[in-house]
Protein backbone atom coordinates (compact mmCIF):
# COMPACT_ATOMS: atom_id res chain seq x y z
CA UNK A 1 0.00 0.00 0.00
CA UNK A 2 3.02 2.69 0.78
CA UNK A 3 4.60 1.95 -2.51
CA UNK A 4 1.20 2.41 -4.38
CA UNK A 5 1.01 5.87 -2.66
CA UNK A 6 4.47 6.44 -3.37
CA UNK A 7 3.88 5.99 -6.41
CA UNK A 8 0.54 7.80 -7.49
CA UNK A 9 2.31 10.77 -5.45
CA UNK A 10 5.72 10.12 -7.63
CA UNK A 11 3.90 10.20 -10.94
CA UNK A 12 1.90 13.50 -10.12
CA UNK A 13 4.48 15.71 -8.62
CA UNK A 14 7.53 13.94 -9.36
CA UNK A 15 8.87 14.51 -5.95
CA UNK A 16 10.67 11.01 -5.27
CA UNK A 17 12.26 10.93 -8.24
CA UNK A 18 13.61 14.46 -7.97
CA UNK A 19 14.87 13.54 -4.91
CA UNK A 20 17.04 10.53 -5.66
CA UNK A 21 18.33 12.98 -8.41
CA UNK A 22 19.55 14.87 -5.92
CA UNK A 23 21.06 12.40 -3.66
CA UNK A 24 22.65 10.55 -6.86
CA UNK A 25 25.89 12.03 -6.52
CA UNK A 26 29.22 10.59 -8.49
CA UNK A 27 31.15 8.69 -5.69
CA UNK A 28 34.62 7.90 -7.66
CA UNK A 29 36.22 6.40 -4.13
CA UNK A 30 33.31 4.68 -3.12
CA UNK A 31 30.72 5.53 -0.36
CA UNK A 32 32.35 6.33 3.25
CA UNK A 33 30.88 7.42 6.67
CA UNK A 34 32.57 11.27 5.71
CA UNK A 35 30.68 11.76 2.95
CA UNK A 36 27.53 10.95 5.33
CA UNK A 37 28.69 14.15 7.65
CA UNK A 38 27.21 16.39 5.32
CA UNK A 39 23.86 14.52 5.17
CA UNK A 40 23.84 14.62 8.78
CA UNK A 41 24.34 18.16 9.08
CA UNK A 42 21.06 18.82 6.94
CA UNK A 43 19.03 16.95 9.29
CA UNK A 44 20.15 18.33 12.53
CA UNK A 45 19.83 21.51 10.91
CA UNK A 46 15.72 20.80 9.64
CA UNK A 47 15.58 19.37 13.81
CA UNK A 48 16.73 22.61 14.44
CA UNK A 49 14.13 24.52 12.32
CA UNK A 50 11.35 22.63 13.28
CA UNK A 51 12.04 22.91 16.98
CA UNK A 52 12.55 26.36 16.34
CA UNK A 53 9.34 26.85 15.24
CA UNK A 54 8.09 25.58 17.59
CA UNK A 55 9.22 27.17 20.54
CA UNK A 56 8.90 30.20 18.53
CA UNK A 57 4.95 30.21 19.75
CA UNK A 58 5.02 30.64 23.24
CA UNK A 59 8.58 32.86 23.60
CA UNK A 60 8.16 36.62 24.21
CA UNK A 61 10.91 38.25 23.40
CA UNK A 62 11.03 41.27 25.73
CA UNK A 63 13.67 42.12 28.80
CA UNK A 64 10.43 41.24 30.99
CA UNK A 65 9.11 38.49 29.78
CA UNK A 66 11.68 36.24 27.78
CA UNK A 67 13.15 34.70 31.00
CA UNK A 68 9.27 33.55 32.10
CA UNK A 69 8.01 32.73 28.63
CA UNK A 70 11.23 30.26 28.93
CA UNK A 71 10.28 29.39 32.28
CA UNK A 72 6.74 28.12 30.96
CA UNK A 73 8.37 26.59 28.33
CA UNK A 74 10.60 24.33 29.74
CA UNK A 75 8.36 23.48 33.52
CA UNK A 76 4.65 23.80 32.37
CA UNK A 77 4.22 23.57 28.67
CA UNK A 78 3.47 19.33 27.53
CA UNK A 79 7.08 17.97 25.90
CA UNK A 80 8.26 21.67 26.60
CA UNK A 81 11.55 21.02 28.52
CA UNK A 82 12.07 18.29 25.14
CA UNK A 83 11.71 20.54 22.77
CA UNK A 84 13.99 23.12 24.48
CA UNK A 85 16.74 20.72 24.98
CA UNK A 86 16.56 19.17 21.20
CA UNK A 87 17.01 23.01 20.27
CA UNK A 88 19.45 24.04 22.88
CA UNK A 89 21.86 20.96 22.02
CA UNK A 90 21.01 20.49 17.99
CA UNK A 91 22.70 23.89 18.45
CA UNK A 92 26.16 22.55 19.72
CA UNK A 93 25.45 19.45 17.39
CA UNK A 94 25.17 21.74 14.45
CA UNK A 95 28.71 23.46 14.95
CA UNK A 96 30.59 19.96 16.04
CA UNK A 97 29.47 18.68 12.91
CA UNK A 98 29.94 21.75 10.19
CA UNK A 99 33.80 21.73 11.90
CA UNK A 100 33.88 17.98 11.15
CA UNK A 101 32.51 18.64 7.82
CA UNK A 102 35.31 21.35 6.98
CA UNK A 103 38.07 19.46 8.53
CA UNK A 104 37.25 16.06 6.23
CA UNK A 105 37.03 18.72 3.34
CA UNK A 106 40.52 19.54 4.21
CA UNK A 107 41.55 15.76 4.72
CA UNK A 108 40.65 14.64 1.46
CA UNK A 109 41.76 18.07 -0.48
CA UNK A 110 37.73 19.21 -1.24
CA UNK A 111 38.90 22.42 -1.47
CA UNK A 112 40.93 22.38 -4.35
CA UNK A 113 39.72 23.44 -7.88
CA UNK A 114 37.51 23.91 -9.38
CA UNK A 115 35.72 23.70 -5.94
CA UNK A 116 36.94 27.35 -4.30
CA UNK A 117 33.53 27.96 -3.68
CA UNK A 118 32.10 25.13 -2.90
CA UNK A 119 35.17 25.61 0.26
CA UNK A 120 34.21 29.32 1.01
CA UNK A 121 30.44 28.88 0.49
CA UNK A 122 31.15 26.06 3.58
CA UNK A 123 33.13 28.77 6.06
CA UNK A 124 30.31 31.31 5.21
CA UNK A 125 27.55 28.02 6.58
CA UNK A 126 29.80 28.06 9.37
CA UNK A 127 29.89 31.31 10.58
CA UNK A 128 25.93 31.74 9.98
CA UNK A 129 25.21 28.33 12.37
CA UNK A 130 27.99 30.25 14.96
CA UNK A 131 25.81 33.85 14.45
CA UNK A 132 22.73 31.79 14.89
CA UNK A 133 23.62 29.71 18.35
CA UNK A 134 25.07 32.84 19.79
CA UNK A 135 21.69 35.38 18.80
CA UNK A 136 19.90 32.60 20.27
CA UNK A 137 21.94 31.88 23.22
CA UNK A 138 20.45 35.45 24.76
CA UNK A 139 16.85 34.69 23.96
CA UNK A 140 16.16 32.76 27.82
CA UNK A 141 17.64 36.21 28.65
CA UNK A 142 19.23 34.20 31.81
CA UNK A 143 22.17 34.95 34.16
CA UNK A 144 24.34 32.65 31.71
CA UNK A 145 22.89 34.18 28.40
CA UNK A 146 23.15 37.87 29.64
CA UNK A 147 26.62 37.92 31.16
CA UNK A 148 28.36 35.68 28.18
CA UNK A 149 26.45 37.96 25.42
CA UNK A 150 28.09 40.85 27.42
CA UNK A 151 31.75 39.60 26.34
CA UNK A 152 31.45 39.28 22.68
CA UNK A 153 29.87 42.51 22.45
CA UNK A 154 32.70 44.40 23.84
CA UNK A 155 34.88 42.45 21.87
CA UNK A 156 33.03 44.06 19.29
CA UNK A 157 33.20 47.45 20.97
CA UNK A 158 37.46 46.82 20.83
CA UNK A 159 37.31 46.78 16.94
CA UNK A 160 39.52 49.72 15.65
CA UNK A 161 37.64 52.49 14.29
CA UNK A 162 34.46 51.22 13.92
CA UNK A 163 34.30 49.62 17.82
CA UNK A 164 31.89 51.99 18.38
CA UNK A 165 29.64 51.78 16.23
CA UNK A 166 29.55 47.84 16.16
CA UNK A 167 29.13 47.74 19.97
CA UNK A 168 25.56 49.81 19.13
CA UNK A 169 24.41 48.15 16.15
CA UNK A 170 24.77 44.80 17.83
CA UNK A 171 23.09 46.24 21.47
CA UNK A 172 20.24 48.09 19.17
CA UNK A 173 21.13 51.29 21.60
CA UNK A 174 23.83 52.37 24.32
CA UNK A 175 23.30 49.31 26.61
CA UNK A 176 21.19 45.42 26.70
CA UNK A 177 17.81 45.41 27.27
CA UNK A 178 14.78 44.75 25.27
CA UNK A 179 16.44 46.18 22.04
CA UNK A 180 19.06 44.49 21.94
CA UNK A 181 16.59 41.04 22.79
CA UNK A 182 14.37 41.56 20.12
CA UNK A 183 17.04 42.60 17.58
CA UNK A 184 18.64 39.07 18.22
CA UNK A 185 15.26 37.30 18.05
CA UNK A 186 14.69 38.95 14.78
CA UNK A 187 18.36 37.81 13.61
CA UNK A 188 17.43 34.09 14.89
CA UNK A 189 13.96 33.66 13.78
CA UNK A 190 14.11 35.94 10.23
CA UNK A 191 17.41 37.27 8.87
CA UNK A 192 19.83 33.41 9.59
CA UNK A 193 17.99 31.09 9.27
CA UNK A 194 16.71 32.42 5.45
CA UNK A 195 20.59 32.95 4.68
CA UNK A 196 21.87 29.67 6.17
CA UNK A 197 18.73 27.93 4.27
CA UNK A 198 20.53 29.96 0.90
CA UNK A 199 23.51 29.45 2.08
CA UNK A 200 23.10 25.42 2.60
CA UNK A 201 21.23 24.94 -0.58
CA UNK A 202 23.94 26.75 -2.39
CA UNK A 203 26.47 24.33 -0.90
CA UNK A 204 24.35 21.17 -1.89
CA UNK A 205 24.13 22.23 -5.61
CA UNK A 206 27.73 22.76 -5.66
CA UNK A 207 28.32 19.60 -4.26
CA UNK A 208 25.91 17.70 -7.10
CA UNK A 209 28.15 19.36 -10.00
CA UNK A 210 30.95 18.62 -9.15
CA UNK A 211 30.44 15.50 -7.04
CA UNK A 212 32.37 13.52 -4.36
CA UNK A 213 36.15 14.71 -4.31
CA UNK A 214 38.08 11.71 -5.23
CA UNK A 215 40.50 10.25 -2.26
CA UNK A 216 43.20 7.48 -2.35
CA UNK A 217 40.81 4.67 -2.27
CA UNK A 218 39.29 2.84 -5.70
CA UNK A 219 35.79 0.98 -4.53
CA UNK A 220 35.62 -2.66 -6.66
CA UNK A 221 33.00 -2.90 -9.47
CA UNK A 222 30.56 -4.37 -7.12
CA UNK A 223 31.03 -1.77 -4.28
CA UNK A 224 30.97 1.02 -7.14
CA UNK A 225 27.30 -0.58 -8.42
CA UNK A 226 26.27 -0.49 -4.96
CA UNK A 227 27.83 2.39 -4.35
CA UNK A 228 24.51 5.04 -4.67
CA UNK A 229 22.19 2.80 -1.95
CA UNK A 230 25.06 1.78 0.16
CA UNK A 231 25.68 5.86 0.77
CA UNK A 232 22.23 6.67 0.92
CA UNK A 233 21.99 3.83 3.74
CA UNK A 234 25.20 5.25 5.66
CA UNK A 235 23.68 8.70 5.43
CA UNK A 236 20.43 8.01 7.41
CA UNK A 237 22.23 5.41 9.88
CA UNK A 238 24.59 8.64 10.46
CA UNK A 239 21.63 11.03 10.81
CA UNK A 240 19.63 8.85 12.86
CA UNK A 241 22.04 8.52 15.18
CA UNK A 242 22.79 12.09 15.48
CA UNK A 243 19.01 12.63 16.82
CA UNK A 244 18.98 9.75 19.28
CA UNK A 245 22.48 11.12 20.79
CA UNK A 246 20.58 13.95 20.87
CA UNK A 247 17.30 12.65 22.41
CA UNK A 248 19.68 10.35 24.93
CA UNK A 249 21.59 14.03 26.26
CA UNK A 250 18.25 15.88 26.62
CA UNK A 251 16.88 12.85 28.91
CA UNK A 252 20.26 12.62 30.88
CA UNK A 253 21.80 15.71 31.22
CA UNK A 254 18.09 18.03 30.65
CA UNK A 255 18.64 21.90 29.63
CA UNK A 256 19.60 24.08 32.31
CA UNK A 257 17.37 27.64 32.76
CA UNK A 258 19.08 30.27 35.23
CA UNK A 259 18.16 32.50 37.41
CA UNK A 260 16.62 36.20 35.75
CA UNK A 261 19.19 38.58 33.89
CA UNK A 262 20.44 40.58 36.46
CA UNK A 263 22.77 43.56 35.43
CA UNK A 264 23.68 44.95 39.18
CA UNK A 265 24.72 41.21 39.53
CA UNK A 266 28.92 39.90 39.60
CA UNK A 267 29.05 36.73 37.47
CA UNK A 268 31.78 35.17 36.07
CA UNK A 269 30.61 34.88 32.01
CA UNK A 270 32.41 31.87 30.35
CA UNK A 271 31.30 31.23 26.80
CA UNK A 272 29.92 28.05 24.91
CA UNK A 273 33.14 25.58 24.29
CA UNK A 274 33.27 26.63 20.64
CA UNK A 275 34.16 29.50 21.90
CA UNK A 276 36.98 28.96 25.03
CA UNK A 277 39.93 28.74 22.85
CA UNK A 278 39.17 32.55 22.10
CA UNK A 279 37.94 33.46 25.24
CA UNK A 280 41.03 32.13 26.88
CA UNK A 281 43.88 33.70 24.52
CA UNK A 282 42.19 37.27 25.17
CA UNK A 283 43.71 36.79 28.74
CA UNK A 284 47.30 37.35 27.10
CA UNK A 285 46.70 40.11 25.99
CA UNK A 286 45.60 43.05 27.77
CA UNK A 287 45.63 47.03 27.01
CA UNK A 288 46.87 48.01 23.26
CA UNK A 289 47.61 44.33 22.51
CA UNK A 290 43.77 43.85 23.07
CA UNK A 291 43.21 44.11 19.49
CA UNK A 292 45.89 41.87 18.78
CA UNK A 293 43.73 39.17 20.30
CA UNK A 294 39.84 40.01 18.95
CA UNK A 295 41.07 40.80 15.71
CA UNK A 296 44.65 40.43 14.34
CA UNK A 297 45.24 36.63 14.97
CA UNK A 298 40.93 35.96 14.48
CA UNK A 299 41.44 37.68 11.60
CA UNK A 300 45.00 35.86 10.21
CA UNK A 301 43.77 32.32 11.30
CA UNK A 302 40.52 32.98 9.04
CA UNK A 303 42.44 34.67 6.32
CA UNK A 304 44.41 31.65 6.13
CA UNK A 305 41.76 28.89 6.17
CA UNK A 306 39.19 30.94 3.23
CA UNK A 307 42.86 30.83 1.15
CA UNK A 308 43.44 27.59 1.22
CA UNK A 309 41.82 26.30 -2.58
CA UNK A 310 44.81 28.89 -3.40
CA UNK A 311 47.39 27.76 -1.18
CA UNK A 312 47.69 24.10 -1.99
CA UNK A 313 47.28 23.30 -5.57
CA UNK A 314 48.23 19.80 -5.99
CA UNK A 315 52.22 20.70 -5.03
CA UNK A 316 53.98 19.01 -2.50
CA UNK A 317 54.85 21.89 -0.46
CA UNK A 318 51.54 23.53 -0.98
CA UNK A 319 49.94 20.45 0.36
CA UNK A 320 52.79 20.38 3.34
CA UNK A 321 51.62 24.07 3.91
CA UNK A 322 48.28 23.43 4.45
CA UNK A 323 48.69 20.22 6.59
CA UNK A 324 50.80 21.87 8.81
CA UNK A 325 48.66 25.14 9.21
CA UNK A 326 45.57 23.36 9.61
CA UNK A 327 47.07 21.40 12.07
CA UNK A 328 48.70 23.73 13.71
CA UNK A 329 45.12 25.39 14.24
CA UNK A 330 43.38 22.64 14.83
CA UNK A 331 45.84 21.97 17.92
CA UNK A 332 45.62 25.44 19.11
CA UNK A 333 42.11 25.79 19.46
CA UNK A 334 42.14 22.47 21.31
CA UNK A 335 44.92 23.18 23.48
CA UNK A 336 43.08 26.82 24.30
CA UNK A 337 40.10 25.51 24.94
CA UNK A 338 41.61 22.90 27.67
CA UNK A 339 43.86 25.24 29.19
CA UNK A 340 40.67 27.01 30.41
CA UNK A 341 38.51 24.13 31.31
CA UNK A 342 41.55 23.41 33.61
CA UNK A 343 42.08 26.85 34.90
CA UNK A 344 38.51 26.81 36.19
CA UNK A 345 38.35 23.67 37.16
CA UNK A 346 41.64 24.36 39.67
CA UNK A 347 40.27 27.67 40.70
CA UNK A 348 38.29 28.11 44.12
CA UNK A 349 36.89 31.25 43.04
CA UNK A 350 35.59 29.94 40.26
CA UNK A 351 34.48 27.20 41.72
CA UNK A 352 32.82 28.82 44.74
CA UNK A 353 31.10 31.42 41.60
CA UNK A 354 29.20 28.41 39.92
CA UNK A 355 27.76 26.71 43.24
CA UNK A 356 26.62 30.12 43.73
CA UNK A 357 25.13 30.42 40.43
CA UNK A 358 23.35 26.64 40.64
CA UNK A 359 21.87 27.94 43.83
CA UNK A 360 20.18 30.48 42.19
CA UNK A 361 19.25 29.09 39.38
CA UNK A 362 17.44 26.09 41.58
CA UNK A 363 15.75 29.06 43.31
CA UNK A 364 14.47 30.95 40.84
CA UNK A 365 12.77 28.04 39.32
CA UNK A 366 11.21 26.68 42.39
CA UNK A 367 9.75 30.19 43.14
CA UNK A 368 9.03 30.81 39.74
CA UNK A 369 6.28 28.11 40.29
CA UNK A 370 5.12 29.60 43.54
CA UNK A 371 0.99 29.65 43.00
CA UNK A 372 0.63 32.80 45.51
CA UNK A 373 2.99 34.81 44.24
CA UNK A 374 5.37 33.72 40.87
CA UNK A 375 6.54 35.52 38.18
CA UNK A 376 4.90 39.40 37.99
CA UNK A 377 3.47 41.62 35.57
CA UNK A 378 7.47 43.17 35.27
CA UNK A 379 8.40 39.80 34.82
CA UNK A 380 9.83 39.50 38.47
CA UNK A 381 9.85 36.04 40.39
CA UNK A 382 8.99 38.13 43.78
CA UNK A 383 9.82 35.84 45.98
CA UNK A 384 12.97 35.39 44.46
CA UNK A 385 13.81 39.24 44.28
CA UNK A 386 12.66 38.78 48.01
CA UNK A 387 15.70 36.98 48.84
CA UNK A 388 17.88 38.70 46.73
CA UNK A 389 16.98 41.62 49.02
CA UNK A 390 17.73 39.46 51.64
CA UNK A 391 21.22 38.33 50.86
CA UNK A 392 21.71 41.78 49.74
CA UNK A 393 21.51 43.72 52.58
CA UNK A 394 23.07 41.35 54.54
CA UNK A 395 20.86 40.39 56.96
CA UNK A 396 22.27 37.18 57.51
CA UNK A 397 24.77 38.85 59.62
CA UNK A 398 21.95 38.91 62.59
CA UNK A 399 19.16 36.51 61.69
CA UNK A 400 19.99 32.96 61.79
CA UNK A 401 18.63 31.05 58.55
CA UNK A 402 19.17 27.54 57.26
CA UNK A 403 21.06 27.35 54.12
CA UNK A 404 22.48 31.07 54.47
CA UNK A 405 26.19 31.61 56.03
CA UNK A 406 24.85 33.32 59.24
CA UNK A 407 27.34 35.89 60.95
CA UNK A 408 26.47 36.33 64.41
CA UNK A 409 23.06 35.51 65.65
CA UNK A 410 21.81 38.05 67.46
CA UNK A 411 18.18 38.51 66.60
CA UNK A 412 15.60 36.20 66.13
CA UNK A 413 15.79 33.15 64.01
CA UNK A 414 14.29 33.11 60.40
CA UNK A 415 13.89 29.18 60.01
CA UNK A 416 10.46 29.08 59.63
CA UNK A 417 9.48 32.54 60.10
CA UNK A 418 5.56 32.90 61.12
CA UNK A 419 4.23 29.17 60.74
CA UNK A 420 2.61 27.67 63.78
CA UNK A 421 5.55 26.31 65.02
CA UNK A 422 7.80 29.19 65.08
CA UNK A 423 4.75 31.39 67.18
CA UNK A 424 4.32 28.81 68.94
CA UNK A 425 7.78 29.01 70.61
CA UNK A 426 7.43 32.93 70.41
CA UNK A 427 4.61 32.80 72.90
CA UNK A 428 5.81 29.95 74.41
CA UNK A 429 9.02 31.45 75.58
CA UNK A 430 9.44 34.78 73.64
CA UNK A 431 12.68 34.95 75.46
CA UNK A 432 14.67 31.85 73.66
CA UNK A 433 17.78 32.44 71.98
CA UNK A 434 16.19 32.11 68.47
CA UNK A 435 13.94 34.82 69.19
CA UNK A 436 14.21 38.11 71.71
CA UNK A 437 16.68 36.33 73.91
CA UNK A 438 19.67 38.20 72.40
CA UNK A 439 18.20 41.07 72.33
CA UNK A 440 17.03 44.62 74.27
CA UNK A 441 13.77 42.88 73.56
CA UNK A 442 14.52 40.03 76.04
CA UNK A 443 12.43 40.25 79.26
CA UNK A 444 13.78 42.60 82.11
CA UNK A 445 11.41 42.77 85.38
CA UNK A 446 12.87 45.64 86.79
CA UNK A 447 12.90 47.85 83.72
CA UNK A 448 9.06 46.59 82.31
CA UNK A 449 10.32 45.88 79.19
CA UNK A 450 10.15 42.32 77.16
CA UNK A 451 7.54 39.56 77.19
CA UNK A 452 6.89 37.13 79.57
CA UNK A 453 6.17 33.72 77.91
CA UNK A 454 2.64 31.77 78.14
CA UNK A 455 4.17 28.41 79.36
CA UNK A 456 1.97 28.31 82.09
CA UNK A 457 -1.32 28.38 79.69
CA UNK A 458 -1.02 24.69 78.95
CA UNK A 459 -0.73 23.33 75.12
CA UNK A 460 -4.48 23.25 73.99
CA UNK A 461 -4.81 27.00 74.97
CA UNK A 462 -1.05 28.32 73.12
CA UNK A 463 -2.21 26.49 70.05
CA UNK A 464 -5.29 28.19 70.08
CA UNK A 465 -3.64 31.53 70.98
CA UNK A 466 -1.19 30.45 68.11
CA UNK A 467 -3.91 29.83 65.70
CA UNK A 468 -5.46 33.17 66.34
CA UNK A 469 -2.25 35.55 66.00
CA UNK A 470 -1.61 33.45 62.48
CA UNK A 471 -5.15 34.30 61.34
CA UNK A 472 -4.18 38.20 61.87
CA UNK A 473 -1.70 38.14 58.69
CA UNK A 474 -4.84 37.06 56.32
CA UNK A 475 -2.31 34.72 54.95
CA UNK A 476 -2.49 31.25 53.47
CA UNK A 477 -1.24 28.68 56.01
CA UNK A 478 -1.04 24.74 55.44
CA UNK A 479 -3.47 23.46 56.79
CA UNK A 480 -5.89 26.13 56.40
CA UNK A 481 -6.41 28.15 59.37
CA UNK A 482 -9.26 26.62 61.80
CA UNK A 483 -11.71 29.47 62.38
CA UNK A 484 -13.03 27.90 65.45
CA UNK A 485 -9.89 27.57 66.95
CA UNK A 486 -9.09 30.95 66.28
CA UNK A 487 -12.46 32.34 67.67
CA UNK A 488 -11.30 30.38 70.90
CA UNK A 489 -7.78 31.69 70.93
CA UNK A 490 -9.07 35.59 70.21
CA UNK A 491 -11.03 34.80 73.41
CA UNK A 492 -8.12 34.01 75.01
CA UNK A 493 -6.13 37.17 73.65
CA UNK A 494 -8.30 39.74 74.98
CA UNK A 495 -7.81 37.90 78.58
CA UNK A 496 -3.92 37.60 78.51
CA UNK A 497 -2.28 40.05 75.86
CA UNK A 498 -4.68 43.36 75.07
CA UNK A 499 -3.01 45.01 77.95
CA UNK A 500 0.34 45.53 75.74
CA UNK A 501 -0.60 44.82 72.62
CA UNK A 502 -3.62 46.77 70.74
CA UNK A 503 -5.74 45.00 67.54
CA UNK A 504 -6.31 48.14 66.32
CA UNK A 505 -3.05 49.76 65.18
CA UNK A 506 -2.76 52.33 67.81
CA UNK A 507 0.59 52.55 69.86
CA UNK A 508 0.49 50.12 72.61
CA UNK A 509 3.41 48.77 74.95
CA UNK A 510 3.99 46.06 72.73
CA UNK A 511 3.92 46.04 68.91
CA UNK A 512 0.11 46.05 67.39
CA UNK A 513 -1.35 43.00 66.28
CA UNK A 514 -3.36 43.97 63.33
CA UNK A 515 -2.29 41.85 60.37
CA UNK A 516 0.68 40.81 62.34
CA UNK A 517 2.82 38.69 59.86
CA UNK A 518 1.13 40.17 56.94
CA UNK A 519 2.26 42.29 54.14
CA UNK A 520 1.52 45.89 54.73
CA UNK A 521 2.83 44.74 58.59
CA UNK A 522 6.24 43.54 57.70
CA UNK A 523 6.66 46.23 55.19
CA UNK A 524 6.06 48.92 57.54
CA UNK A 525 7.74 47.49 60.63
CA UNK A 526 11.28 46.49 57.88
CA UNK A 527 10.90 50.67 57.43
CA UNK A 528 10.46 51.51 60.61
CA UNK A 529 11.29 48.92 63.22
CA UNK A 530 11.72 51.67 66.22
CA UNK A 531 8.33 52.69 64.98
CA UNK A 532 5.81 53.34 68.53
CA UNK A 533 3.69 50.63 66.61
CA UNK A 534 6.13 48.42 66.61
CA UNK A 535 9.15 47.54 69.04
CA UNK A 536 10.05 51.59 69.81
CA UNK A 537 13.51 52.70 70.90
CA UNK A 538 14.24 48.46 72.33
CA UNK A 539 14.10 47.54 68.36
CA UNK A 540 16.95 50.00 67.20
CA UNK A 541 19.49 46.93 67.07
CA UNK A 542 18.03 46.94 63.90
CA UNK A 543 18.02 49.03 60.97
CA UNK A 544 15.68 51.10 59.44
CA UNK A 545 15.26 49.88 55.82
CA UNK A 546 13.59 52.74 54.22
CA UNK A 547 16.05 52.86 51.18
CA UNK A 548 14.38 50.28 49.92
CA UNK A 549 12.09 50.57 47.00
CA UNK A 550 8.45 49.56 46.26
CA UNK A 551 9.22 46.56 44.59
CA UNK A 552 12.32 45.03 46.86
CA UNK A 553 10.19 45.83 49.93
CA UNK A 554 7.22 44.06 48.91
CA UNK A 555 9.31 41.29 47.10
CA UNK A 556 11.38 40.67 50.58
CA UNK A 557 8.17 40.99 52.77
CA UNK A 558 6.67 38.39 50.43
CA UNK A 559 9.83 36.12 50.63
CA UNK A 560 9.61 36.78 54.82
CA UNK A 561 5.44 35.48 54.66
CA UNK A 562 6.55 32.53 52.63
CA UNK A 563 9.64 31.18 55.39
CA UNK A 564 6.30 29.78 57.22
CA UNK A 565 6.85 27.03 54.29
CA UNK A 566 10.04 26.37 54.05
CA UNK A 567 10.82 23.92 56.23
CA UNK A 568 9.96 22.80 59.98
CA UNK A 569 11.90 25.14 62.62
CA UNK A 570 15.02 23.64 64.51
CA UNK A 571 14.34 23.78 68.90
Amino acid sequence: MIGRIVQWWDERTGFFTWLRRQTDIDLPSGPSWGLAIGFALIVTLMLEAVTGIALSTAYAPSATDAWGSVYFIQYQLTGGELLRGLHHFGSHALVLICVLHLCRMVAVGAYRAPREVFWLSGLVLLALILAAARTGHLLPYDQKAYWSTRVPTNIAGSVPLIGGMLKTLTQGGSDFGTFTLTRFYGLHVGVLPLLILLVATGHWGLYRKHGAAPTASTPTAAMSKLSGSMQQLLNWGLALLVVAVLFAVVAVMGVTLEAPADPSSQYEARPEWYYLSLFHLLKWFEGPLYVVGTVIIPGVTITFIALLPWLDRGSVIGRRITVIGGTAILLAVVTLSGLALAEDANSETYQTASQTVARNAAEAVRYAGDTTWGIDVSGRVVLYEGKKVFRREQCAQCHDLRGEETKAVSAPSLDGYLSREWLHRLIKNPNHDKHFGLTKLKYDEEEGTGMEGYESLGEPALSELVEYVASLAGARYEPPIDREMAGRGAALFDDECSGCHDIEGDASVGPHMQGYGGMAWLTEMIRDPTHERYYGELGDKMPKYNHLSGSDMQSLAAWLMQLRFEGRISE
